[in-house]
């Protein structure tokens, strides 16, 4: 298998899961992401921020149409491509009960409709492997819900990677998509400026969590709605308008503020 593999939005991933560590699974049939053996180790696959480890189940033949679903009750992912003349699914776990020294990936290919190819392809790369990590502002995330606590080194590398990389007059961008100036490629997330006032106010810096709520609260049209994203340099709304959930992080973010500590 040869193809250059690609990125995708962090909603088009499943996440499958055994307790001690947890993978996400692109449309594609790659595993993107894993760390091991527990879930603050390394990654060793980690197409997901720019790394070189994968393991990718995927058609040979790229003209499909991508779906999948979870097996009812369960972390049981299967993802289906449906194709000219086949369809192809992959039943995909983590095994049970979890060891938390050995990590054990479950993938049954089955083709119905007719016979199908399958490209497989195991890379593992300990340590995250060879190539310079990308930040993104959605590892805030594992700190703000309580996964990582916010004195962690990693959770402290996270912020400060966040902070340095991905940060503009107050406002975040959710990653830098090539080496031009970061307003270039896209608008501020207001999303992740919500999020790094969360996280700011989980380390009990308070004063810089306010700092980042109201930035990006000021960020809203007339009529007080936000749309996803915020041209910074020239002070404009952009994307659908409303966008629900900058509006729940809004709240949440406030709520959060305003607890007694």
């Amino acid at each position: 298998m040869t193809s250059t593999p690609r990125s995708h939005v962090l909603r088009e991933y499943a996440l499958v899961a055994d307790g001690q560590r947890g993978a996400l699974i692109g449309p594609d049939g790659t595993i993107d992401w894993l760390c091991a053996p527990r879930w603050d180790s390394p990654a060793v696959f980690s197409g997901l921020l720019g790394g070189q480890g994968r393991y990718a189940v995927t058609p040979s033949d790229p003209r499909n149409v991508w779906g999948g679903y979870y097996e009812a009750g369960s972390l049981i992912w299967r993802s289906r491509w449906t194709g000219h003349s086949a369809r192809t699914e992959c039943r995909e776990a983590l095994a049970l009960p979890a060891d938390p020294h050995r990590v054990v990936i479950l993938r049954r290919i089955e083709a119905a409709d007719g016979p199908a190819r399958v490209d497989v392809l195991l890379d593992v790369r300990g340590g995250f492997g060879p190539s310079k990590m990308r930040a993104d502002a959605a590892l805030l995330l594992p700190v703000i819900r309580g996964a990582v606590p916010p004195g962690d080194p990693c959770s402290s590398a996270t912020i400060r990677a966040v902070r340095e990389e991905l940060a503009e007059d107050g406002y975040v961008y959710r990653f830098r998509h090539d080496p031009r100036p970061l307003h270039q490629a896209e608008g501020a997330f207001l999303l992740c400026g919500f999020w790094l006032a969360q996280v700011a106010q989980a380390c009990g810096e308070h004063a810089e969590a306010a700092h980042w709520f109201e930035r990006n609260r000021a960020a809203c049209g007339p009529a007080g709605l936000y749309t996803e994203e915020y041209d910074v340099h020239q002070r404009q709304l952009r994307g659908n308008l409303p966008q629900a959930f900058v509006h729940a992080g809004l709240l949440e973010t406030a709520a959060r503020l305003s607890a007694p500590s």
